[in-house]
């Protein structure tokens, strides 16, 4: 006797061990508005009904990179957000389709590059941003900024490149084809 809302998770709280489902209405609110669920149980609960549905074919792999490319930004969980970028790594070499894939791999570069940028200086989530850009890096524009951040030519507030992050865009340019083996 009640109007459905626009949105429903089940097992809210997580009380119960179960693989959830987001129904058409709440998986196309979710795409939208991920980011604005408060409470960080539900919000995970809701990554991981998507994820869910990825992995197992039921859902896009490029509807994924964009739903995490549209709401990892404002993630306050660190470790939802490494989670979340080795998911990316995933979806993007094995589950978009072969004749998106390269398209989709800069897609991910380029939304990481621009997270990265609007972070918050020195935060968890700048860092994790620019340690993974180059997992995605494939265009000669990404191998810029991976060599401009190495060689300090360009900085991004806050991050200090280190000898990890320095190996990581080593790696990046080793794969774009800027430097040998």
């Amino acid at each position: 006797g009640t109007k459905r809302p626009d949105f429903v998770v089940l097992n809210d709280q997580d009380l119960a061990y179960a693989k959830v489902r987001l129904d058409s209405q709440s998986h196309k609110v979710a795409m939208s508005n991920l980011s604005g669920i408060e409470d960080s149980l539900a919000r995970t609960l809701v990554w991981t009904a998507a994820w869910d549905a990825t992995r197992d074919g039921e859902a896009s792999g490029s509807d994924f990179i964009e739903l995490v490319l549209n709401h990892i930004g404002p993630e306050t969980e660190s470790t939802t957000i490494l989670t979340l970028l080795r998911q990316l790594v995933t979806t993007g070499n094995l589950f978009v389709h072969p004749a998106k894939r390269q398209a989709s791999l800069e897609r991910i570069a380029d939304g990481l590059i621009d997270l990265a940028s609007k972070a918050k200086p020195g935060s968890d989530s700048q860092l994790q941003f620019v340690k993974f850009v180059p997992q995605f890096a494939r265009t000669q524009t990404h191998a810029k900024w991976m060599q401009e951040l190495l060689d300090g030519k360009s900085a991004l507030p806050g991050l200090v490149v280190d000898q990890d992050v320095r190996w990581e865009l080593v790696i990046g340019l080793v794969i774009c084809g800027v430097f040998g083996e």
